[in-house]
């Protein structure tokens, strides 16, 4: 998810990523976090949540839906 300040634009950091691995990439304009977005996003949880990063968080995986039904996490053992 591209931000709009430069500071937080690590797109070309992924895309490196991507072409070391051979993955596709796709960049992803982050939202405006407007009061309707907040209130969307809070509205989707079954419980209470603290991670200030939810409302991008929701807003990928709404952005995601709209190609790809199912997507998965590898998490690497320790």
């Amino acid at each position: 998810m591209r931000f709009g300040e430069a500071a937080y634009d690590e797109t070309r950091h992924a895309e490196a990523v991507a072409r070391q691995y051979g993955t596709e990439h796709h960049i992803i304009e982050a939202p405006d976090i407007t009061p309707d977005k907040l209130l969307e996003a809070v509205r989707g949880l079954d419980q209470p949540l603290a991670d200030p990063a939810y409302v991008t968080t929701a807003e990928l995986s709404r952005l995601t839906r709209t190609g790809v039904t199912v997507a998965l996490q590898r998490r690497r053992r320790r």
